[in-house]
């Protein structure tokens, strides 16, 4: 394109553009004066108008002289935006206007979309559930008034409650917020404690506290947070383990499948921890022992408690957090491996966990509650000032306060409470449960970052592979041809790096395997085993469907034996239940027959909880 074609262009064009170091034409210094200068707004809005031929206000025509400065200036000049603020234009005074409609609304004009479930409602719906609840409990004040604390639960079934949620019930109405003190009650704190547990609060008081608990609850989660909620001059947005406590206590004194724990007290006692500890590894995953309302909520606590009202172990298909097996099978666990009944694990008694099948390295991390936070505080011994070089060790130590593989603390310190063997078996046994993957991704990051990368993997891979090259006889898989396995199983956005979102998004059945492979050696070589056995029993469910079913049941059928798999966390409790039954039977045969019967940890822990 030529220069010429370039300025006919410019001259033709709105913006009036001409290349640069061209002279300006007088048609276009003439053009340029017949326009205002006025801004964007100004030119759209202002009522001001150009001046027309037609026009007998206007001035001269510029055309006829050219050379009249004067009369271009008066004539620009009654063009020019009117000097003044922004704000006195139009479209900012329009838009003021609708801004002073919009405050000047009534706030009840505007929906409401979210309604707090604590937020106290007032509506018909619920004034008629409260009197209808009301009316039904009034025959049991007038009958049973003076009762005990365990006919209170009529009141608790009346009011829609679950049954054993009766003591959390009965305490919260017992509790007077303004510090007045109830018949046959004494004042600790905030909380009313009933010292004679053979009165009940008046109808009067049980009528206004229930109808405050309903009006102040959207639904039965949110009224059972609230009860169990500690603090009586005003609720908590959490909820710690002794808020849970009056739940579980209330079932293993009232439940009749848990009568014989009457009178067991370590037992009782440790049951109940195991509970309490099982409801927060499901709800908790903040993992800070502080509960939410959603948390709550998500873990259904209210179901829970109305689904043992039939039983715990007792013809129950998939027994759930109160089931007596499992906590047997957890307590036995945890009393094989402490050696000298102080109930505290340290490093050693880890070692022995399954015949040494964990790795030593992830042992150190799962001690120093990288996992967990430990709730056992390791004993840092201080040094004096006299030993010097006492005092330079623990300046090193304290310099390495942010190592990468936290060698400022003591190993030897490190203690494990029973408490925290409840998340590590429950962990290790079933990798692929939500806090099962950031308990084990905890401990596998050694950094803290939240990226797993090759050098910390291969910081716990050495160890395994040294093990293979002792232990194994065959090929020895190498680091980088388990990596391209890995990345292929995960398919994580960067290769070689895994994030605790890239493990979550992965099918659960593959994390078991990707976790073994860096902590237990023999959980990882049973994977082959494993996964070849359920190729075998998919193969033969599918040679039986073929010639009469179609492909795409076929396809539904393997889909739906693969969901039937019991749960791993389970099918490890039966059967560890089992093999201590069995244990158990053959050491009280020995006894009957007059044979020396060794002493086993599981008769050991039965002693315990004789007491």
């Amino acid at each position: 394109m030529s220069r010429s074609l370039l300025f006919r262009l410019d001259l033709e064009s709105p913006t009036g553009r001409r290349p640069a170091g061209a002279a300006e034409s007088p048609l276009a210094a003439l053009e340029k004066a017949r326009k205002p200068i006025t801004s964007p707004l100004a030119l759209q809005f202002s009522p001001i108008s150009l001046p027309s031929a037609t026009d007998d206000t206007a001035g001269p025509d510029l055309d006829d002289d050219v050379n009249a400065p004067a009369q271009r200036r008066q004539m620009l000049g009654t063009t020019r935006r009117p000097s003044g603020s922004i704000r006195d234009t139009p479209i900012t005074l329009k838009l003021e206007q609708r801004r002073r409609k919009l405050a000047s609304a009534a706030p009840a004009s505007v929906p409401q979309i979210f309604v707090s479930p604590l937020r106290p409602r007032m509506d018909q719906g619920i004034e008629r559930i409260i009197s209808g609840q009301l009316e039904q409990a009034r025959r049991h004040f007038d009958s049973s008034f003076g009762a005990r604390e365990a006919d209170f639960t009529k009141v608790t079934e009346e009011c829609g409650l679950p049954r054993f949620a009766n003591r959390a019930l009965f305490r919260y109405v017992t509790r007077d917020a303004s510090g007045s003190s109830l018949s046959g009650s004494t004042i600790i704190g905030k909380r009313s404690r009933l010292t004679d547990r053979e009165v009940w609060p008046s109808f009067g008081h049980f009528c206004s506290v229930w109808a405050r608990l309903r009006r102040s609850s959207a639904d039965i989660h949110a009224l059972l947070f609230i009860i169990l909620t500690d603090d009586a001059s005003q609720s908590r947005p959490y909820l710690t383990r002794a808020d849970i406590r009056p739940l579980v206590t209330d079932v293993v004194d009232n439940h009749f499948e848990l009568e014989f724990l009457e009178g067991q007290g370590q037992f009782a006692q440790s049951y109940t921890e195991t509970v309490i500890e099982r409801i927060f590894y499901n709800a908790n995953h903040s993992w800070d022992g502080k509960m939410t309302l959603s948390q709550f909520r998500k873990a259904d606590i209210a179901g829970v408690l109305r689904e043992i009202e039939g039983g715990i172990d007792v013809d129950v298909e998939s027994p759930g957090i109160f089931s007596y097996k499992h906590f047997y099978v957890l307590f036995c666990s945890f009393f094989e491996l402490d050696s000298n009944r102080d109930r505290l694990l340290d490093a050693r008694d880890l070692l022995r966990y399954f015949s040494g099948t964990l790795s030593r390295r992830s042992i150190s991390r799962i001690m120093m509650g990288k996992g967990k936070p430990s709730e056992h505080a390791a004993g840092h011994s201080t040094a004096t000032t006299d030993d010097p070089r006492a005092k330079a060790k623990a300046d090193k130590r304290k310099a390495k306060a942010g190592s990468r593989y936290d060698q400022n603390v003591r190993l030897s310190d490190c203690r494990m409470t029973y408490c925290d063997f409840i998340w590590f078996l429950l962990s290790e046994i079933d990798k692929t449960s939500p806090t099962a993957i950031e308990y084990w991704f905890r401990c596998l990051d050694l950094d803290g970052d939240g990226v797993l990368t090759v050098y910390e993997l291969e910081y716990f891979y050495d160890e395994q592979y040294s093990r293979m090259e002792e232990e194994m006889s065959g090929d020895v898989i190498m680091l980088d041809d388990l990596m391209c396995q890995l990345n292929d199983l995960i398919r994580p956005e960067k290769n070689g790096l895994f994030t605790l979102k890239d493990l979550r998004r992965a099918p659960a059945k593959l994390l078991p395997i990707f976790f073994d492979a860096f902590m237990n050696l023999t959980r990882f070589l049973e994977h082959d085993s494993r996964t070849s056995f359920l190729q075998r029993q998919l193969a033969q469910l599918s040679m039986r469907a073929m010639p009469a079913t179609s492909f795409k049941d076929v396809i539904q059928l393997r889909m739906d034996f693969l969901a039937s798999l019991p749960n791993p966390w389970i099918e490890f409790a039966d059967c560890e239940y089992a093999a201590l039954l069995n244990d158990h039977e053959e050491q009280g045969s020995q006894e009957g027959s007059g044979e020396p019967a060794q002493a086993t940890t599981t008769s050991a822990a039965l002693g315990d909880g004789s007491d």
